[in-house]
């Protein structure tokens, strides 16, 4: 299948334009770079010194952490959220089963 040709400059972007976009998602405000590049074993110390995050539902999701419900229709997500949600905002368990 053949890709079609696209004339960026006729909807208003340059080769500029596109590379100044670039720039600003690399740097950020402090003319620092977005991305953080270390050594892996200073990746894993860094970790090591952080507290362990408070579970929210069971071992599904932790503090910190998104989470994405994810099923055919009509097999009860929505209600699952809801019961989640409900009790996320009473500090209780929501009683999932671990096998």
């Amino acid at each position: 299948m053949d890709r079609p040709d696209f004339d960026l400059e006729n909807i208003g972007i340059t080769p500029d334009a596109i590379s100044e976009d670039a720039k600003k998602a690399i740097d950020d405000d402090t003319g620092e770079s977005f991305f953080i590049t270390k050594p892996a074993c200073d990746w894993v110390d860094e970790e090591a010194k952080r507290e362990m995050p408070k579970k929210l539902c069971g071992d599904l999701w932790y503090e910190g952490e998104t989470c994405i419900l994810f099923s055919d229709t009509n097999l009860g997500k929505s209600i699952f959220a809801v019961q989640i949600a409900d009790a996320l905002t009473k500090g209780k368990d929501i009683g999932i089963i671990e096998e």
